[in-house]
């Protein structure tokens, strides 16, 4: 099932603080996945990690979901012996959109300003 996200028409207060979650500790990786066929797909991820189920729950899901009319799912990790929280959406939609909005996965994820940001 394919699900229409609503994209924000203006910047607001939300959206900036998105943007600041999403470079100090998210991640729109350039990636690939092999289908059945042996073909591979251009993926269109978006994570936000953290150490916080509370802060995911409570904070950032609610504001992504506002935002975009999209849900992100939870996934866990271990690393260094810590408990990992993953919010991940996949949408081309969206992860056009912030690149659109000078959002980028280089060695880190970073902003830059094509355009003027109020």
């Amino acid at each position: 099932m394919k699900y229409k996200p609503t994209l924000p028409k203006k910047w607001s207060g939300d959206l900036a603080y998105i943007f600041g979650l999403l470079i100090g500790d998210g991640s729109l990786p350039n990636t690939k996945s092999k289908r059945p066929n042996g073909k591979f797909q251009k993926r269109y991820l978006i994570y936000f990690i953290s150490e916080s189920k509370y802060f995911i729950d409570t904070v950032y899901d609610p504001l992504f979901s506002s935002l975009f009319s999209l849900n992100p799912w939870m996934e866990t990790k271990k690393r260094n012996g810590s408990k990992l929280y993953i919010s991940r959406i996949e949408s081309k939609e969206v992860y056009e959109f912030f690149q659109k909005k000078g959002l980028r996965w280089e060695e880190k994820l970073e902003l830059q300003l094509y355009q003027k940001c109020p």
